[in-house]
């Protein structure tokens, strides 16, 4: 591989990097402000009941934001683990 190769790998991962983390983060966002349609489906697929759903919808939330953060900074998680 030609050094020209590598560093385009490295933009084209950077990049997509970037783009990943920004729409988890979006989509986050996003099922944040309406979460009780959300719920309801989680109750009428009976994956929970309406005591659990909410906390599962916000727990499933969080993970989304955190590996979106993770993306857009450039962490790897396995690092983060270690360290904490």
């Amino acid at each position: 591989m030609s050094s020209d190769s590598v560093v385009k790998e490295q933009v084209l991962y950077r990049v997509l990097r970037v783009i990943m983390g920004a729409i988890l983060l979006l989509f986050a966002f996003t099922q944040l402000i309406p979460a009780e349609p959300l719920e309801y489906r989680l109750v009428e697929l009976g994956v929970a009941n309406w005591s659990v759903a909410p906390w599962m919808l916000r727990i499933f939330i969080g993970i989304e934001m955190g590996l979106g953060l993770l993306l857009l900074l450039n962490i790897d998680p396995r690092k983060l683990v270690t360290k904490l």
